[in-house]
């Protein structure tokens, strides 16, 4: 990882690591990922960025920061070989308050509501089906729709969102792809990127 220009920094937690710190730049590309689907800790982290590129002089044009996303529950699912009858019902994309101890209260906290997650807006548009929409035994036309969908959402991060290899707004040159992940959703991160990205000469 580090020979193809990436950095992995690992914040355990514990109250000495409390005064951590790390450097944002108004070009960086920011992904809030959490363990979860993205409705909690991706959220919070999606709040304080959003006031720190802000402060390091972003604008809304420029801005590269990404909406959150989870890697269980959220609309990237793993792909297995090949679907049967019962994978069909493996993967649930969970609703976005599902998790938040403060699913009522957010708004008020913070002043804003929560946002879409990474995928959402796509993937409701266009009627994508992660899972089978219904219990009991699914039709093969059902579980051919669910592959198909499926492998939709995985190309679609793939391309978007763990491509380091891509631009974004390249009128404002050259940009680094920070990931602030939480739990083990670096431990999928890192290996997406690393199947996807045989050099990462953005740095990540």
């Amino acid at each position: 990882f580090e020979p193809r220009f990436g950095r992995l920094v690992v914040v355990p937690r514990a109250p000495i690591d409390v005064g951590f710190k790390f450097g944002i730049h108004a070009t960086d590309v920011v992904f809030p990922v959490d363990s979860g689907s993205g409705s909690l800790l991706a959220q919070l982290v999606f709040l304080v960025m959003h006031g720190v590129i802000q402060r390091a002089g972003a604008t809304p044009d420029s801005s590269g920061l990404q909406v959150p996303h989870g890697v269980d529950g959220g609309f990237d699912p793993p792909q297995p070989r090949y679907l049967t009858a019962a994978s069909v019902y493996d993967y649930n994309v969970r609703d976005l308050d599902t998790e938040s101890p403060m699913a009522n209260t957010w708004q008020i906290a913070f002043g804003y509501e929560k946002v879409k997650r990474y995928g959402e807006r796509l993937f409701t548009e266009r009627g994508y089906h992660l899972n089978a929409s219904r219990r009991g035994t699914p039709t093969s036309a059902e579980v051919l729709q669910v592959e198909s969908d499926r492998k939709k959402a995985i190309n679609h991060f793939s391309k978007t969102y763990y491509n380091c290899g891509q631009t974004y707004n390249t009128k404002y040159g050259q940009r680094r792809f920070v990931y602030v992940c939480f739990g083990r959703s670096a431990g999928v991160v890192y290996d997406r990127i690393m199947s996807l990205n045989f050099y990462a000469h953005r740095g990540v």
